[in-house]
């Protein structure tokens, strides 16, 4: 019923709705007193870790620059293997990345910084793709940090059945950019940030023992879910 309701609530009903969904999902029942807001500073140093600890994640797994950022097919939104044509490389509406969600709608007393420190953070070495976002690369993006929610915590269709069916681990990429979003509005707890740094750093561990083929028991499932 609430789902329903959003379409026609306003902004700030709206934001209100899907916070009480956030929480009703991540503690079961509705929580009697409303979580503390985190300071501002407090906001970017989670943050600051949090897209660190999830780089690391990914990066160990060598899966989206080996198979994906440099393929027509992440470039352009082809279909897989497709050469594209002269057009495609020049329509901005083509590639994996291609609506500029760096400009996520962040709250005011974040949205300035932010978009600052993404400008102090720009790898300028490698060449821009003709369409897509504005940070596209051929070696990816080139935000080295402060990259928006959805850019940081998205996983592929074939990266999250790698994740499932070789590794048991079960990522779950639209909780995960509400999880950032919720970061910059200053409603994860310490504790809750506390059990997401362990459960990222126990899913690197695991993918890091299994590239060095020392099989180790993958029996328990990693979640994640928030």
């Amino acid at each position: 019923m609430k789902l329903d309701l959003i379409s026609i609530v306003s902004q700030e009903e709206k934001l209100a709705i899907e916070d009480e969904l956030f929480y009703d999902q991540l503690l079961g029942t509705k929580p009697i007193v409303p979580p503390v807001i985190q300071p501002l500073e407090k906001r970017f140093e989670q943050y600051d870790l949090a897209q660190e600890k999830l780089r690391e994640f990914f990066d160990i797994q060598s899966f989206c620059l080996d198979k994906c950022i440099n393929s027509p097919y992440s470039l352009y939104g082809l279909r897989m293997f497709e050469k594209p044509k002269e057009k495609d490389m020049q329509d901005s509406k083509f590639g994996c990345c291609f609506k500029d969600e760096y400009r996520t709608n962040f709250p005011q007393d974040v949205k300035a910084r932010f978009l600052k420190l993404q400008e102090e953070n720009q790898n300028l070495s490698h060449p821009k793709t003709k369409g897509g976002c504005s940070y596209h690369t051929t070696n990816g993006c080139s935000l080295t940090k402060y990259k928006s929610p959805v850019c940081i915590a998205y996983a592929c269709p074939s990266l999250r059945y790698t994740l499932s069916f070789h590794q048991n681990i079960k990522y779950n990429s639209g909780q995960m950019v509400q999880f950032f979003d919720h970061i910059f509005k200053g409603k994860i707890t310490n504790q809750l940030f506390e059990e997401f740094i362990d459960n990222v750093t126990k899913a690197t561990d695991r993918i890091k023992e299994i590239k060095a083929g020392n099989n180790p028991n993958i029996d328990q499932t990693i979640v994640f879910e928030y």
